[in-house]
């Protein structure tokens, strides 16, 4: 009983996120700047735009940014045409998955009422919804980074912690802030495998 009201909770969490990102995206594409991206966002569309018509090496400068959004829009770009709602309806849908994953971590950590409550926080919360409609990284970053947290709270095994390392990598990729993390992450990990009277960092033997 316990496990299906969870679930429900979560596809209502999902829901509601999902319905108020895409009313947001609605109301977005009617402004004039919804197709004229500026600053940073004009930034990763330039980069894809260079992937996409000279060459997916990337230039010969180093990358400024952190490469793999502008090879995601770059992607998106080959399949679809320069379109800007495709990456913004795909954000949304992240942004949804944000916030089932803010409850299901809540409800690891704290249990269900808190995670069901910030997950309603996260669904509402404005800038959530507001950089999920721009052509930026920041909403692949957080899904990324809670992802990351939610298996480090959930289970210890050699998968786990190959998969771990993937999405930290995945992430430094996106936005580099999840390196300042990296030190207390392999912490954690050397903590963990102590705990467990293992030797540390021997599951990935």
């Amino acid at each position: 009983m316990l496990e299906n009201r969870a679930r429900w909770g979560g596809i209502a969490v999902f829901s509601l996120a999902l319905l108020l990102r895409l009313g947001y995206l609605y109301e977005l594409s009617d402004s004039p700047l919804f197709a004229v991206p500026v600053v940073d966002a004009r930034t990763y569309v330039e980069e894809a735009r260079y992937l996409n018509d000279v060459s997916w090496a990337g230039k010969q400068a180093p990358f400024w940014q952190p490469p793999l959004y502008p090879y995601a829009l770059a992607a998106l770009f080959a399949l679809g045409g320069e379109n800007y709602y495709l990456p913004r309806l795909l954000q949304a849908l992240l942004g949804a998955m944000v916030c089932v994953l803010t409850y299901l971590l809540g409800r690891q950590i704290f249990g269900t009422g808190i995670g069901l409550a910030a997950a309603l926080f996260a669904a509402g919360y404005g800038p959530l919804i507001y950089f999920g409609g721009e052509l930026l990284p920041v909403l692949p970053a957080v899904f990324l980074n809670l992802l990351l947290l939610y298996l480090l709270a959930t289970g210890h095994s050699q998968p786990r912690y190959l998969l771990i390392g993937f999405l930290t990598g995945l992430s430094a990729l996106t936005v580099a802030n999840i390196l300042l993390f990296l030190p207390m992450l392999l912490g954690w990990l050397y903590w963990n495998q102590k705990r467990e009277g293992r030797a540390p960092l021997a599951t990935l033997k």
